[in-house]
């Protein structure tokens, strides 16, 4: 089956690629450590698209993925990729490992927590994306057709949707297109349906995985040629 995109990111992509394969479309993938991720170890290379300083074998998966495409780097082979590299659970829990409580939202604060506004809750989001903003503004660069998904969030908080649109605003900021699965659902939704979740409850199951890329499809959110588009729609 020829390859008609990409998927690279976290724990997030299982999904994903579980969707895509169900609407019939050929996918090449990448999944790496979550972790890596969080703590901003993957970096963009020129050589092999992504690169460690501490876990070398991040550029040997990015260069093995890239040399399936008959490239060096998979984000040079001509092809969509979906991007899925930002873990906002764990940095809603780092946030309030601190003591601090989001203001936004009731159920953030717990007794003794520091109340925060949305401004301080905003930078300290904007600030912990620092790193992969320049990432993906790096992949960006490079002129493939780049669409960054923020992950799913089924905590049931403001706080989760309120980062989640943080997230948004940072990557369409640079020029990229960001799919946000709370824009795509009715007005007013506070958590996401339960039949969408994985039984670990903090991932998408394949369910989602089909919606959502039922949906970026649908909303030209995938930059797949118009002819396959339209055949799988």
């Amino acid at each position: 089956m020829p390859t008609d995109l990409i998927i690279i990111g976290d724990s997030h992509t299982r999904a994903l690629i579980a969707g895509a394969k169900a609407l019939g479309l050929g996918v090449k993938s990448l999944t790496l450590s979550g972790t890596a991720w969080f703590e901003a170890d993957v970096e963009f290379s020129r050589e092999t698209g992504l690169a460690s300083p501490r876990r070398k074998w991040v550029g040997r998966s990015a260069a093995k993925l890239g040399a399936a495409l008959g490239h060096n780097s998979p984000f040079t082979a001509g092809l969509p990729v979906i991007l899925s590299c930002m873990n906002l659970g764990r940095m809603n829990a780092r946030f309030q490992w601190r003591g601090h409580g989001y203001a936004g939202d009731p159920l953030d604060l717990d007794a003794g927590d520091i109340p925060v506004s949305r401004a301080v809750f905003r930078a300290f989001i904007e600030s912990e994306l620092a790193r992969p903003l320049e990432l993906i503004a790096n992949v960006q660069a490079t002129g493939c057709a780049l669409t960054v998904a923020a992950p799913p969030n089924f905590a049931r908080r403001q706080g989760a949707r309120d980062a989640t649109a943080i997230f948004t605003d940072c990557i369409r900021a640079l020029g990229a297109t960001c799919f946000n699965p709370w824009e795509h659902y009715a007005p007013g939704t506070t958590d996401l349906p339960s039949d969408h979740a994985h039984r670990d409850g903090r991932h998408g199951n394949d369910a989602y995985g089909t919606w959502a890329m039922q949906t970026m499809l649908a909303n030209n959110l995938i930059a797949l040629p118009a002819p396959k588009a339209a055949k799988r729609a």
